[in-house]
This record gives C-alpha cells, structure tokens and sequence, in this order.
C-alpha cells in the first residue's frame, strides 16, 4: 500500500510543476542568440548547458556559455541572468564583462545606457574588469560606492545628446575609491549638443585615489572631466582626494566648448601629461577659462596640493589657457601648492593666454606663444595677480598687443623671464614686456627684448597703483632700436618704490636715462645711478 501511495504521489507532482524543479537535458546545446537561448528554456525539459553564438546574431561579442537553474541565484536582467519560463539561465563569467553582453552591438545612434550600467554594475558584482565597447552611446551613468575598486576600459564610447542646463556628464562618479578607469577617445559630440557650459562628459563627486591611466576626449560641450563635491550644490559627497590621471587630452574643432580639465574642490591630485586642442571659447556670450581650470566656487572650497606634469596647450580661445581662480580671506587662500611642471602654450583671438589670481606656492614654468590678434588690449598675454610664493621660469613670445601680464598683489617671488617680441607693431605707445601693480619680496632675472620694428612704452612698467617693496630686478632688457622710438627700460607711474635694487640691466642701443625711465629711489647695481625722472602713462 506504501508503495502504491509513493507512485500516486509521483504521478501528482509531475502535474504540478511546483512539487519539483524541472529536470534538464545532460547535454549542451548551441544556439544562435539570447532569444533562441530563452525559447530553449521553455521547453519541458530545458538544456543544461547552452553555447549562445551571439546576443543578436553570431559573433557580435555578445554569446557565451548559459547553465540553466531552476531557481535562479539572481535577478534576471538582459545579460547575467537570462529568466525562462521557470527558473533562467546563468553566464558563465570570464575573465572581463562588456556592454557585449547585455544588448546588440551599439550603432552609435541608440541610447545604450542600461547595457553600460548593468556592464558597469555586473564589473563591481563579479569583481572582473569590464569594456565599454566603441560606438556606446549614453548619459548619466551612475558609479556609487558600490563599484570602488573595479576596474574598466570605456572605449570610444559618446555622450548622448541632450540634458541641457543641468551640471552631469556621460559618466559620473559618487563617492567612488580605488577604481582604475580607462577613457579613450570619448565623443562629447559638441556639435549636437545644447550651447551650454554644463554639458560635461565627466564628473567626479568626492571619493578618493581614483586612477585614470588615460582620459582622452575629443568634441566636448562643456568640461572633459568636471571635479567638485557636489552636484547641483545638493548632496555633498565630500572632497575628492587621491585623483591620479596619467595622460589626459581633450581636442575640440573648433574653439566653442568650455574646459578641459575643472577642478572646484580637492586635494592631492598628480596629473601626467595634460594636452588640450582648440579648448575654451565663448559660451552664450561666457568666456570660458579653457585647459585647466581650478577655480573654487566658494572660500570653503579648498584646492590644495596639485601637481600637474608636461601641459601642452594649443589654440586655446576663451578667457585664459591655463587658470587658477582662487579665494581669499584675511591673507589665506583657498588654493593652495600648484606645481604646474612645463607648461608651452600657443594663443590667438582670446582674452588672455593664461592667468593666476588668488593663490598660495604656485610654482609655474611656462612658454608660451602667441600671434598679433588685434589692438591694444585685445591680447593681455599671461596675467597673474595676487600670489604669494610665486617660483619657476616664464617665456614669451608674440603676446604682442599688451603686455605679457599684471604681477599684480604678488609676494615671495623668484621667477626666470624670458619675454620677447612683445608690443604692438602698428602703434608706439603701446604694450609692456613686464607690467607690475603690488608687488613685494620678489627676486626678477632674465630677459626682456623686442625688435626695433615695435615701441613698446617699456620693459617694465609700475603702473602706478600699487608700491614695489624689497624687489630685486635681474633683467637684461635688451631693443635694438635707435634715439627717435619712445622706448623705456623701466618706467614708474607714481607707485611707491621700497627696497628696490636694479642689477645687472642692459639697455642695449638705449640711452641710461631712458633706460632706467623713471624708478625714483631704486638702487642701481653695475650701472651709474641716473636722476630720477619723471613719466606719466601711456
């Protein structure tokens, strides 16, 4: 009677399909897709193993080994686990994950958002790299602290077009630490795109030791890689630390995006080699600063310890190549120990070639170029103002419509100068080798010449609202033009001068007077003291 009941019980179950999971065939199976994989699981018997040839057709990446489970260890999705009728089918996870297996090859055109966040996702799971494949197109994808540490190559993939006004970019981290991310060649697509500074390709919220081996961008609206603590000024995510980008460049056709790399808040950032192509430009009527941009919002921002390698900066056309904007209050900045290592720079049609303002320890050696773009003013060259503790070397040649910048506010400065074919030539009068405001503690050495088809008012020039106190000038400040071109070698116009020595000062072809200008009170070095005369502005 046992026995009968058991069979009973058998012939019962196997009407039910609750009572037990249903068997699988031993034997692996091949089919051509993901959807001839999930008909193969409807059936009564479904294969135990399935070789899957491709996710659409055969040989598009996106095939791979399937076990069927009745009970399914995870949440069916389009790529991992694959839901059947009962139960679903498992890919078998090698050695890297791509968006390959989450959808059809990409076209280029189609959002693919959910395969490369599900790619990105299954990568911090699975705890094996993952690739974003060449043609993915999408926005907003979301790393979190889920994904620390993993490790991905985004390869020629493009920002969707779109999201106006709003500060996200294609990919953008949250609190992210100790994942390695390869960007290659990302398309911002910028001639779609909205006219607006905000549309980013990346985004960085605080986290920590994030490491970049390569970030290459190419055609971006607003910023390749934008950097704060916050997005939108909502949630704070605290300040990023730790960034380490190895080789980063951002190439754009035409100068109409906003920069290459801003940094709004952070600390102890090492930065490669850093080359940006036809960066910064004019945003509905903004200029916008260009390659390198740190600029805190606020003086609670702080940016501190950046070290930036070899920066290559080419055609820049917004405010300035290569920025620091910074804070300060009561004497104290809110950027703090720049290193800027060897920065060459060519410039043309923009506002400045580059700036400094507000900062501590900045330490810049820097050559840069630039052709005659204009009148008086148009081109203010490199402009630094309000310093303390300015080191390395400056060269310029052909920031020839003003002067090379404003050491305006700057304290505890040793720089090299090398400044040449400066001035306007279509007009005497005009443009400064040196112009200087407030400027104290400060050791000056180089040269400063022009050639004798432009007069340039002066080599160097106080322009009268500021005081130089225990300055120390170093400079042969060489024009081999003769008596008639109104050329000085210094001029003052009516700042205070304390403390200030001229040594060494070769007028070439300039007579004394002229050469030391009007510098009442300044120590002369090797050459006779000469009367103190006076001068007024151009």
């Amino acid at each position: 009677m046992a026995r009968i009941t058991s069979v009973a019980a058998i012939v019962i179950c196997a009407l039910l399909t609750s009572c037990f999971a249903i068997p699988a065939q031993a034997a692996t199976v091949t089919v051509n897709n993901i959807a001839a994989l999930v008909a193969a699981g409807s059936q009564a018997t479904p294969p135990a193993s399935v070789n899957v040839l491709g996710y659409a057709n055969p040989g598009d990446g996106g095939g791979g080994i399937f076990t069927y489970n009745a009970t399914c260890p995870g949440t069916p999705d389009t790529g991992i686990y694959i839901a059947v009728t009962v139960g679903c089918y498992v890919r078998t996870i090698g050695t890297q994950i791509s968006n390959l297996d989450f959808a059809a090859p990409p076209d280029g055109v189609t959002d693919n958002s959910l395969a490369v966040q599900a790619t990105f996702n299954a990568a911090a799971a699975f705890k094996v790299p993952c690739l974003i494949v060449p043609n993915s197109v999408f926005v907003k994808i979301q790393l979190t602290t889920v994904h620390n540490g993993i490790t991905c190559t985004v390869d020629h993939a493009k920002r969707a077009i779109g999201l106006d006004k709003i500060v996200t970019g294609g990919l953008n981290f949250y609190a992210v630490s100790g994942a390695t991310i390869s960007i290659i060649d990302f398309d911002g697509q910028r001639t779609q795109q909205p006219v607006s500074e905000f549309v980013h390709s990346v985004t960085i919220y605080g986290g920590s030791n994030l490491h970049f081996p390569t970030a290459t961008f190419v055609e971006t609206r607003g910023d390749a890689m934008y950097i704060s603590n916050t997005e939108n000024n909502k949630k704070s995510y605290g300040a990023p630390t730790g960034l380490v980008i190895d080789t980063f460049s951002s190439s754009n056709s035409a100068t109409d995006g906003r920069n290459g790399i801003s940094v709004i808040v952070g600390s102890n950032f090492t930065f490669g080699s850093v080359t940006c192509q036809n960066i910064g430009g004019t945003i509905n009527g903004i200029k916008e600063p260009g390659c390198v941009d740190l600029e805190p919002n606020s003086f609670a921002d702080q940016v501190t310890n950046m070290t930036f390698g070899a920066i290559t900066i080419a055609a820049t056309g917004g405010a300035a190549g290569l920025s620091i904007n910074g804070n300060v209050k009561a004497g104290v900045y809110d950027v703090n120990n720049v290193n800027f290592g060897n920065v060459t720079m060519t410039c043309a049609g923009v506002v400045l070639c580059g700036g400094l303002a507000h900062a501590g320890n900045v330490t810049l050696n820097l050559k840069a170029s630039a052709a005659s773009v204009g009148g008086y003013g148009a081109n203010a060259g490199f402009q630094i103002d309000d310093i303390n503790g300015l080191h390395g070397a400056i060269a310029t040649t052909g920031l020839n419509t003003n002067y090379l910048g404003a050491l305006t506010l700057v304290q505890n400065v040793g720089l090299t100068l090398n400044i040449s074919n400066y001035g306007y030539a279509s007009g005497c009068n005009q443009g400064y080798g040196l112009e200087t405001g407030k400027l104290s503690n400060a050791t000056l050495a180089g040269t400063i010449t022009t050639p004798g088809t432009m007069c340039p008012v002066a080599g160097v020039y106080e322009r009268g609202d500021g005081a130089l106190s225990n300055v120390t000038f170093g400079l042969a400040i060489l024009n081999p033009a003769s008596g008639t071109i109104p050329t000085y070698g210094y001029q003052n116009a009516g700042g205070a001068l304390s403390n200030v020595t001229i040594l060494g000062s070769d007028c070439s072809a300039m007579p004394q007077a002229r050469c030391l200008g009007s510098f009442p009170g300044a120590k002369i070095g090797n050459l006779p003291a000469a009367s103190p005369g006076t001068s007024t502005a151009p």
